[in-house]
């Protein structure tokens, strides 16, 4: 037999269409967030509705989560694995959110109080909206996903200074222009003049896929000066891979960019696979045997 319920239970329980994709949704909003009644005997929880927008109908979710401290003795591996885990996250959420708005990356800095999310942009105008509205909402949901407190989490949006030398902008560029029809060869073309005229040591860009013929295949792009390894290549070049879905399959661009100065520090400029040879010092005159014997 069934046990009888005797106290009020709630369940943090959503269904969704699983044939919708994560790209049909045109617009996510996120309501207030609402303490949970204390009737129901769940401390320290609270609820939001999240609002989708998909093509011409709205769904509508609650979603019910407890607010968590952070636990002061979490060993330093974890810690460091769940910022690794938070960082890929949050960049993979942006990039999908923000891709047709020129995102090229995001800056995460930490204090004890509260952490700042700095999102670089090509149209930092598109992503802050009218009023702010837009740029509000992306921290709302930043705050609500990863249970930040109110003010535990501020963003910003900076405007990227030198679009040819970042990987991700010129991804996000053969994407749009890949889709839109253009042929291959002509749009790489350009992305490499716009790279090597912006500064650029070298790049290089990989196309793989179905590109003309049914088979597939791939192609790469080369210009200047590339190195490939050791940890000057985590120091130094920038890289960035997108996916592009056509009607024949699946495309793989990926661009690397050899860039003149460090990733780490861009006031350092030096290279450790460069020798600079400087110009011989002024010839001094020598005493030699014969002069010293006499």
């Amino acid at each position: 037999k069934k046990k009888k319920r005797t106290k009020k239970e709630i369940y943090n329980r959503v269904e969704v269409d699983t044939n919708m994709e994560f790209e049909d949704i045109k617009e996510l909003m996120v309501s207030e967030k609402t303490k949970l009644p204390e009737e129901l005997n769940k401390k320290d929880f609270y609820y939001v509705n999240v609002i989708l927008v998909i093509k011409n109908k709205l769904i509508l979710m609650p979603y019910i989560y407890k607010k968590q401290k952070m636990n002061p003795n979490l060993s330093k591996k974890r810690f460091f694995v769940a910022q690794g885990v938070f960082e890929a996250e949050l960049n993979e959420y942006l990039k999908r959110e923000l891709g047709e708005d020129g995102y090229g990356g995001v800056e995460i800095r930490s204090t004890p109080k509260e952490k700042t999310i700095i999102i670089r942009a090509e149209n930092p105008t598109n992503i802050l909206g009218q009023n702010a509205s837009r740029i509000q909402e992306i921290s709302k949901v930043i705050q609500t996903r990863f249970k930040f407190s109110d003010d535990g989490v501020k963003v910003y949006v900076d405007k990227i200074n030198a679009k040819g030398l970042s990987a991700i902008s010129q991804a996000e560029t053969l994407k749009n222009r890949l889709m839109a029809g253009e042929a291959v060869r002509r749009v790489v073309n350009g992305c490499l003049r716009t790279i090597m005229e912006s500064g650029a040591k070298g790049c290089e860009i990989v196309i793989s896929g179905k590109l003309r013929a049914q088979r597939a295949k791939a192609m790469k792009f080369r210009e200047g000066y590339m190195i490939r390894t050791g940890y000057p290549t985590v120091q130094h070049v920038d890289k960035a891979i997108r996916h592009v879905k056509l009607r024949q399959g699946v495309l793989g661009v990926k661009v690397m960019i050899m860039l003149p100065y460090s990733l780490e520090n861009p006031n350092v400029r030096v290279e450790p696979d460069r020798i600079s040879v400087h110009p011989p010092k002024e010839d001094l005159s020598v005493p030699t045997m014969a002069s010293t014997s006499k």
